[in-house]
């Protein structure tokens, strides 16, 4: 049986309430994301610092750090990444719930990662929120 509709209950209560609460500010995703070249190559290599043993963000402060990153995203996409990457739901369970299509949720869930990915890696590059 699906309770998907103590869901919507849910998210448009939480959407109601976050447009009557203070505003946090958010960021353009545009800005985060993969830039190419004409060849197809990335513009902006991707640096791969999860090896780098000395300069992992502490567990502790990695949820700290991931939740004010994400508090950035717009509604559109911190709802897609808090449905599948926080409370696991599928793409399916996540579209109903949002009534949106699979590939929207895909879409937005890539995009609302890629700009994660490009926080985190800055984060990392300069040890502090940027």
């Amino acid at each position: 049986m699906s309770h998907s509709w103590i869901y919507r209950i849910c998210v448009n209560t939480c959407m109601m309430r976050l447009r009557k609460g203070p505003r946090t500010e958010t960021v353009p995703i545009e800005e985060f994301l993969p830039v190419f070249t004409e060849e197809g190559a990335h513009a902006r290599p991707v640096e791969d610092w999860s090896c780098d043993v000395e300069r992992r963000i502490p567990e502790k402060e990695f949820g700290r750090v991931i939740g004010g990153f994400a508090e950035e995203l717009t509604e559109k996409y911190r709802l897609v990444f808090a449905f599948c990457d926080l409370q696991e739901f599928s793409y399916e369970e996540t579209a109903q719930v949002l009534g949106l299509s699979i590939a929207v949720v895909k879409s937005r869930l890539h995009l609302a990662r890629l700009y994660l990915r490009e926080r985190l890696n800055r984060y990392h590059r300069d040890g502090r929120v940027v």
